[in-house]
């Protein structure tokens, strides 16, 4: 895992940026999606703003995972169904 961007800003304003984890690996069943959901759980049980995009295509499960069943998907967007 690492983080992408920093906690601060340089800017006047001094509002802090979003960071991203990402966690990949070249081999599937090694537990990324429990490791995501995971830290996503404990991040939003730390009152943080968590958004978690599974980016397999054929075989996310991260809304398994999560007991939730999205009403729109990415091929929503991508089709221009929704904005």
């Amino acid at each position: 895992m690492e983080l992408a961007y920093s906690n601060t800003s340089n800017s006047d304003t001094k509002k802090p940026k979003a960071k991203v984890i990402t966690i990949t690996s070249g081999k599937g069943g090694v537990g990324k999606s429990s490791t995501a959901t995971n830290l996503a759980l404990s991040l939003s049980a730390l009152n943080k703003k968590v958004c978690v995009f599974d980016a397999d295509a054929s075989l996310a499960n991260i809304n398994i995972l999560l007991g939730i069943q999205p009403k729109y998907t990415l091929q929503h967007l991508l089709k221009g169904e929704k904005p």
